[in-house]
């Protein structure tokens, strides 16, 4: 029988589909926008038009007369931001009302909301935040590097979800054909400071530390870190945390990207930090999808899932996996394989760790046997507390049961300790 991936693989949708009629000339980077896994909008500037696909209604498609060089629908509502030139403005569709608009100083050269309320403008100098809320003008945030200017394209920009930190990234043609280099600027607002990367993307995600009170999450970044002549690692740190705040700053290894053999040169173009299951998707120029566990920063997989460039890709809140649209209008979905990710990495990684990790963090079947084995071992070495631990971690709470009270019990008492029945009690309380 062959081995289960981890991951779910399908095409959701093609732009290009008689039902939808959209030209494949219109779908393009920058002419094609995705903001959440809610719209679609295509500017078809020939016609005049702005044709709007509501991925949470039946994939239904709207047009809206508009003229408009780039548009781009809100994460969340029926509100639409329209740029000519340097001028921008944002319409409410559903009120058929325009709510603002702005004469920008500089042409603007990449722009998205960056939250319901808030769209950020980057024009060949600075970074822009603009509230869509009373008449306020787009406020300047931070000049951009000179390393990030000339001869530099802008393809994503992210700020974090305490909005104190932002990442823009660029990429421009390096010394050696066929090598594009990738240059990021990571902001601090707090601090009024930047600090310079190298690589091509980047994403910010809230997770819990193992080992570190829930009520005090981390402000993660995750980066592609690419110097030259160098490998690609993932970068995977906390940022805005004092080194001496209780628990110290979460930061792991960073980790070796297996980039594919046959494309040495090849480069991420997005990276989405998945909620629900603490993963990183990245996919590349070329189309390979790099699947990694946030916590640890290991790479779990890797397959190439088109042979034609992703442009855009946001998180599936439904399945907790992502979307992508490619050049060729195809709508991608790629998710995580609840049932066949533990047993993919015990059976093809061979990573007994990562795999208990995983299948206590997500309460996934497929370690118990590594789990049995672990507590079993700790217990017969006299380490309470661990194999404690262990039980009260299973996935599933395989382990918190009669049986595992009675072995508790067994055990001889340590002198100066609890009984270890007892200590096994404390630790589930916790």
């Amino acid at each position: 029988m062959a081995a289960q991936l981890p991951i779910t693989f399908s095409e959701v949708l093609n732009l290009t589909n008689p039902s939808l009629n959209v030209a494949a000339e219109n779908i393009k980077f920058g002419s094609c926008t995705m903001e959440s896994d809610k719209f679609i909008t295509i500017c078809e500037s020939a016609l005049g038009q702005i044709a709007i696909v509501d991925l949470s209604a039946g994939n239904s498609i709207t047009r809206q007369k508009m003229s408009a060089e780039a548009a781009i629908m809100n994460p969340v509502s029926k509100v639409i931001a329209l740029r000519a030139g340097q001028m921008l403005q944002i319409f409410n569709l559903e009120l058929r009302a325009k709510m603002k608009s702005h004469q920008m100083p500089a042409p603007v050269v990449f722009w998205r909301w960056i939250s319901p309320n808030t769209m950020a403008l980057v024009t060949a100098a600075s970074v822009f935040h603009w509230s869509i809320e009373g008449d306020s003008a787009p406020v300047k945030i931070f000049d951009r590097n000179p390393a990030l200017t000339d001869g530099t394209q802008i393809i994503s920009y992210q700020v974090s979800g305490d909005s104190k930190w932002c990442l823009l990234c660029g990429i421009s043609a390096g010394a050696t054909p066929g090598v594009i280099n990738g240059t990021m600027q990571l902001y601090s607002i707090e601090k009024s400071v930047s600090q310079m990367l190298q690589g091509h993307c980047g994403t910010f995600s809230v997770v819990k530390v193992p080992g570190r009170d829930a009520s005090d999450p981390a402000q993660i970044l995750a980066f592609e870190d690419k110097k030259p002549d160098q490998p690609a690692k993932l970068f995977v740190m906390e940022v805005g945390r004092d080194k001496s705040a209780p628990g110290g700053v979460f930061r792991v290894t960073p980790q070796n990207i297996p980039i594919a053999p046959d494309a040495p040169n090849d480069f991420p173009v997005t990276m989405n930090a998945s909620k629900t299951h603490g993963m990183i998707y990245m996919i590349s120029k070329m189309g390979y999808l790099f699947l990694f566990d946030i916590l640890s920063g290991k790479p779990i997989y890797r397959a190439r899932i088109t042979t034609d460039t992703v442009f855009a890709a946001t998180e599936h809140t439904a399945s907790g996996g992502i979307i992508g649209i490619t050049r060729k209008g195809q709508l991608l979905h790629v998710g995580l394989n609840e049932q066949g990710l533990v047993p993919f990495v015990v059976g093809q990684l061979r990573d007994q760790q990562l795999a208990i990790d995983l299948s206590s963090r997500l309460n996934l079947s497929g370690a118990d046997d590594l789990y049995v084995g672990q507590f079993q071992q700790l217990l017969a070495a006299g380490d309470i507390q661990g194999a404690a631990r262990v039980a009260a971690d299973s996935p599933r709470g395989f382990l918190r049961t009669p049986a595992t009270i009675l072995k508790f019990n067994q055990c001889p008492p340590v002198p100066g300790q609890p009984q270890p029945v007892f200590q096994y009690f404390s630790v589930l309380f916790e």
